[in-house]
């Protein structure tokens, strides 16, 4: 064996596991990096999409504002009013009928 060939197994043998150990190491390291670069990147994708929401609400809310300050802004709401006193009758037409069927199931009984 000649000394280049004793020199490479020396160094094999001692600088091998350290440079092993060294490379787990970053290896390690740049995993952990790189998995938080990820998460901060869909951070500030949500932080985006939330942004673009945010600015989308005021035009919104002067639309909104505008419509209410209109003379016919509660149209709509009459309209539930008037839904109630239907709503009553119609309740009141289905126990009309249910007490009359009763009524009727006894007349024809006897």
């Amino acid at each position: 064996m000649t000394l280049r060939d004793e020199l490479v197994r020396i160094v094999d043998a001692k600088v091998c596991p350290y440079l092993d150990g060294h490379f787990r190491y970053l290896s390690f390291t740049f995993r952990t990096q790189n998995a938080y670069t990820e998460q901060c990147m869909r951070a500030v994708r949500r932080i985006s999409a939330l942004n673009t929401d945010l600015v989308q609400l005021p035009p919104a809310l002067s639309n909104l504002k505008a419509n209410l300050r209109g003379k016919n802004s509660f149209s709509h709401i009459q309209r539930l009013h008037n839904m109630l006193y239907a709503y009553g009758a119609t309740v009141i037409e289905i126990v009309r009928r249910k007490e009359f069927s009763k009524f009727e199931s006894l007349i024809f009984e006897y």
